[in-house]
């Protein structure tokens, strides 16, 4: 009875032992699970903070993802060279998407899951963007929107550890009714455009604003982005004779509506977005694209304007780096580094919560003013807004490779 008695009680301590055991197992295998970035914790523990970069390092849209990578290493290789964020080192995270959602699909789980990134730039469309959009909401993570232009994107209540560089839509449509109204002479303007989803935002906008200023939408004419030929629509607007056309094009789509203009002896006063200053765009467009004629809509503080000093500090440590000078995109890249770096210093941790607290609190001139508010996490407001216009002059200073022509200032639109 004693021996059943004693062996009854070691049972009950080894079951014991063997509860604390699995309980101390699961304890450690939640706190490896956590360390993922899910839920607004940091990624990485250790002496390394990992930036993570997606967008086009290949075809079209290259300019986007290459141009902001080069300011974004620029930052982290200064930041390093100065002690790094908090005593750590940084290390940038590359991923070329292609202009593919389904890559970037891919590639936002990969540097989650397993690069653990503790930051985020998104240097994509705005459909690739959309792709990983969730993933990015869901993981917590301080997020640079430096490409997409979607408005929907940004909403501090809803999606509160995304942020923007770059103009937005409602912000280039506004631009583009602005020029409008300063360069059309017979008030009746016409709209051509992709049928992706930012562009019906985008046309609703305009023509609800030109409408408002008494002028006249006299067509909306769309094309599939990859269209070669825009013969048709650009007939079809010739007909209404409108005197301005506002595109909504990336820089090779907005090159065969150049060339289908000129091949039907049209020639509309232009406006595009910000996506026709790639150099892209003059190169394959050739000798149909005029001087004079072409307009776009961006912000101040470009890169050229080297009187600033910021701006005159960046683009000697851009060209110093690489050997040659920023020909746009460049310094969003860099300042989203720098922006995170100023958040984190000041929250003292790259805890994602504490950073972006941190983050809506700032209002600092980098290479452009940058300034978020909890209640504005778009660092441009439409009093930001600026022109530019197309040039072949060779000393012209503005976005583009002079080879082919550049936009700089639109001095006369001002």
């Amino acid at each position: 009875m004693i021996a059943r008695r004693m062996g009854q009680k070691n049972l009950l301590v080894f079951a014991a032992l063997l509860l604390v055991f699995f309980s101390l197992l699961a304890g450690c295998g939640n706190t490896s699970s956590q360390s993922g970035g899910s839920g607004g914790a940091s990624g990485n523990a250790g002496g390394t903070i990992k930036i993570g970069l997606i967008g086009p390092l290949s075809g079209q849209l290259a300019e986007y993802g290459l141009h902001n990578k080069n300011g974004a290493q620029l930052a982290v290789d200064e930041i390093n060279a100065s002690g790094g964020i908090n005593g750590k080192k940084l290390e940038l995270v590359v991923r070329d998407d292609q202009n593919n959602p389904t890559k970037a699909a891919t590639y936002i789980r990969d540097l989650l899951q397993n690069e653990k990134i503790d930051v985020l730039l998104s240097a994509q469309s705005s459909q690739c963007y959309q792709a990983i959009e969730q993933q990015v909401l869901s993981s917590g993570l301080p997020t640079f929107l430096n490409i997409p232009t979607e408005t929907t994107f940004i909403d501090p209540k809803k999606k509160p550890n995304v942020f923007r560089i770059m103009i937005n839509n409602a912000q280039v449509a506004e631009g583009a009714v602005q020029l409008a109204t300063k360069i059309s002479n017979n008030k009746k303007v016409a709209i051509i455009s992709d049928t992706s989803g930012a562009s019906k935002e985008f046309i609703d906008l305009v023509k609800k604003g030109l409408s408002e200023k008494g002028y006249n939408v006299t067509d909306v004419e769309t094309y599939n982005i990859g269209d070669v030929d825009m013969t048709s629509q650009v007939q079809n607007i010739k007909k209404t004779d409108a005197d301005t056309l506002v595109m909504f094009s990336a820089a090779a789509d907005a090159a065969y509506i150049v060339k289908a203009l000129d091949k039907i002896g049209y020639s509309p006063k232009l406006i595009g977005r910000a996506g026709i200053q790639l150099s892209a765009f003059p190169q394959l467009a050739g000798n149909a694209l005029k001087d004079g004629g072409m307009y776009s809509v961006w912000h101040k503080n470009a890169i050229w304007h080297t009187e600033v000093p910021n701006v005159k500090k960046f683009v000697e440590a851009y060209t110093a780096k690489y050997g040659n000078g920023p020909i746009g995109w460049e310094d969003m890249g860099y300042d989203a580094v720098y922006a995170y770096k100023m958040a984190a210093e000041r929250a003292g941790s790259t805890e994602a919560k504490a950073v972006i607290r941190e983050l809506e609190k700032l209002d600092v001139q980098l290479v452009e003013h940058i300034s978020f508010t909890p209640d504005r996490h778009e660092a441009h407001t439409t009093a930001d807004i600026s022109f530019t216009k197309f040039t072949r002059d060779p000393n012209a200073k503005g976005f583009g490779n002079p080879k082919f022509g550049v936009f700089t200032d639109a001095t006369d639109v001002h």
